[in-house]
């Protein structure tokens, strides 16, 4: 089950002067759901904090936060959490000390996981073209698709692979910017080189779930928050925190 942006902070300022925690008014009942459903396995897919790229206390706030549910939460960050390419934020940049604060309170930025038929891949957006941790991240795709055999594959990411056309060359806000995706096209080579690949349904106002290649018959399915991934091995499916997807 997927969740995203949940942008928890230790406090910020209400209109009547007070510092109140923050963190969505539902997310008591979310847990609640949550311990009624036990899903296998969680991933948040960026912005658990609201600025903990600004200060730490907001990922131990969200981190404690995420404690709250059950089972094991995988995650990756987003620009709230770890900072942004400096032309969008800054006062923001990614950077070593950010990164770390990550690990400390979300555990690592990417990861591999094999569950039930899919291979679950977690990538940081946050790294790419800016970091010496994007040789790693490469390197990590890399294996993935050499060793995936016929799972089916899920990438989570923060950012989306493009706005709304993988050969653009607008560096906008809502998506790696294009000197950056050097990294994360093998995946995209990968996709559209399946005759099968999962079709996605949700909702159009929440973070997508995009797929490539023809839709497919559903077989088996990854459950996620507002949308369900469907469709025959091999197959191929993005799963950000932007509507726009890829």
């Amino acid at each position: 089950m997927r969740h995203h942006d949940i942008h928890a902070g230790a406090a910020f300022r209400h209109s009547s002067g007070r510092r109140l925690p923050a963190v969505p008014c539902d997310f008591d009942r979310v847990a609640a759901a949550l311990h009624d459903l036990r899903p296998d396995l969680l991933v948040h897919t960026g912005d658990v904090s609201l600025d903990g790229a600004g200060q730490e206390a907001d990922l131990a706030y969200a981190a404690g936060a995420h404690a709250r549910l059950p089972g094991p939460v995988w995650s990756v960050p987003g620009n709230h959490d770890v900072g942004d390419y400096p032309e969008r934020a800054p006062q923001r940049p990614m950077d070593d000390p950010r990164l770390e604060r990550f690990h400390r309170h979300m555990g690592r930025d990417r990861w591999v996981q094999d569950r039930d038929g899919w291979r679950l891949l977690g990538l940081n957006s946050q790294v790419m073209g800016v970091h010496p941790e994007t040789e790693a991240l490469a390197a990590t795709i890399t294996e993935a698709l050499d060793t995936l055999g016929n799972r089916r594959l899920a990438v989570f990411i923060h950012h989306p692979y493009f706005a709304a056309d993988p050969d653009e060359t607008v560096f906008d806000y809502w998506s790696v910017p294009p000197f950056a995706r050097a990294p994360i096209r093998p995946i995209r080579r990968y996709a559209w080189s399946r005759p099968a690949t999962c079709t996605c349904t949700g909702s159009s106002s929440a973070a997508g779930c995009a797929s490539s290649g023809r839709p497919s018959s559903p077989s088996s399915s990854i459950p996620s928050s507002n949308q369900t991934c469907q469709g025959t091995a091999p197959a191929a499916s993005w799963c950000t925190s932007s509507a726009r997807t890829p």
